[in-house]
């Protein structure tokens, strides 16, 4: 399990590298995966540690505790995309303050 602003990092570095290798914009992207999440005291401080259940059929997926619901959008997108966003990077602005910490 990583950390869950890492797993966030990795799934916006993955949407930039589809419209590179594409070649298309995407204005606004929502997902809903589900997710394994753990908090552990590390450091003096609790962290949310978080894994994607992954599986080769996502219809086979069995029911988790928890999904994640996150959007990203450019601004001006719809307002649901857009507080996906917010959080984002909020979780990448703690992800670096973080970094810096270490």
């Amino acid at each position: 399990m990583r950390e869950l602003s890492q797993l966030l990092i990795e799934l916006h570095d993955g949407l930039c590298a589809i419209q590179a290798r594409e070649g298309v914009r995407l204005s606004s992207v929502e997902m809903t995966l589900p997710i394994v999440v753990r908090p552990v005291l590390q450091g003096g401080r609790c962290v949310l540690q978080a894994e994607f259940v992954r599986g080769a059929d996502p219809e086979a997926w069995a029911p988790v505790p928890s999904r994640l619901r996150l959007g990203w959008a450019e601004p001006g997108a719809d307002a649901p995309a857009a507080t996906g966003q917010a959080a984002a990077e909020h979780a990448l602005a703690e992800h670096a303050v973080a970094e810096r910490a270490s």
